[in-house]
């Protein structure tokens, strides 16, 4: 049985990792350092739980996904300022030939090991500003669904929308960010 203090400071040695994670998700160093600290809160509390299933930093990311809901919920307006591109798509057009059929890239894509990706820092400056440019809603319905795992009903509780708008919305998120991606890390040299 470990002490609360090993618990602490077994805790303490993700801080870091939990920070920066947040850090990408809230508009503001205070938001993401009270978010981090209920994590690690809520992660003392039930260290008992914790089984050994998961990593002990799988299992805290966990926690710290619920405490963002949990924070957006409690203020909508957070997620909006993550999302500061227009109201529009401007190559979603570009994408589809005039008869409305995907238009196929002359090269071929060839896509890194997720792995490598998530290591690489270029690339999450890269990502960092395709979500930037994506249209308010549509980067809010993208970071409700992806980043804090909602489901599709608490995405369309909360906003107020139809199915069918909240797919339509994440499609084009999707699209929008393969454009962006493809546009600005994998045709660029990288």
């Amino acid at each position: 049985m470990m002490t609360a203090d090993a618990i602490w400071q077994n805790l303490a040695t993700h801080h870091t990792y939990l920070l920066k994670v947040a850090r990408r998700l809230t508009p503001n160093d205070a938001l993401a350092q009270d978010v981090v600290q209920d994590t690690l809160l809520a992660a003392h509390e039930k260290f008992s739980q914790f089984s050994g299933r998961s990593s002990l930093r799988t299992w805290l990311t966990s926690i710290l996904k619920n405490r963002l809901r949990d924070a957006w919920r409690a203020d909508k307006k957070w997620i909006a300022p993550l999302m500061q591109g227009e109201d529009r798509l401007d190559d979603f057009d570009g994408l589809f030939t005039e008869n409305g059929k995907w238009q196929a890239n002359e090269e071929r894509v060839h896509w890194r090991t997720p792995e490598a990706l998530v290591s690489d820092q270029q690339f999450i400056q890269v990502l960092d500003a395709c979500m930037a440019k994506l249209p308010a809603q549509t980067g809010q319905v993208f970071m409700m669904s992806q980043v804090l795992e909602m489901s599709t009903e608490e995405i369309k509780t909360e906003l107020n929308i139809a199915a069918n708008h909240l797919w339509v919305l994440l499609y084009r998120a999707r699209m929008a960010l393969k454009l962006c991606l493809e546009q600005n890390w994998l045709h660029n040299g990288v």
